[in-house]
């Protein structure tokens, strides 16, 4: 496991949550061809709510790939969950896990239940 998912916000029991979790993760790997996949998008969507200036186009395909990911797997993984515009999926890569190329791989991509977000 090279990266994980947190629920946040969510009144649900523990194992509902955890479910959601495990949801949200496999819906991401499938819509990006696995855990490399995932990386990169989070890489590339860190890459575009921080970088000043112009975006490189394939930086951005990427970063724009992983939105739609994310709130895809965010609608599945909630189905069944009673959720507030507060409720998200925190992804963070494990530790030693960054994108190959990145020196560190701090900050977090969230999908809310508004839309998807990034918090450092």
């Amino acid at each position: 496991m090279f990266y994980t998912v947190t629920l946040h916000h969510s009144d649900a029991s523990a194992a509902l949550r955890q479910e959601a979790e495990a949801r949200y993760r496999r819906a991401l790997d499938a819509a990006l061809g696995g855990t490399h996949g995932v990386l990169m998008g989070w890489h590339a969507w860190q890459t575009a709510e921080h970088l000043l200036g112009e975006l490189p186009e394939e930086t951005w395909r990427v970063a724009r790939r992983w939105l739609i990911a994310a709130e895809a797997a965010r609608r599945a993984a909630l189905a069944d969950i009673e959720c507030t515009d507060a409720t998200y999926f925190e992804v963070l890569p494990a530790t030693g896990a960054g994108h190959v190329g990145s020196p560190s791989a701090r900050g977090s991509a969230t999908a809310t239940a508004s839309g998807i977000v990034a918090r450092s």
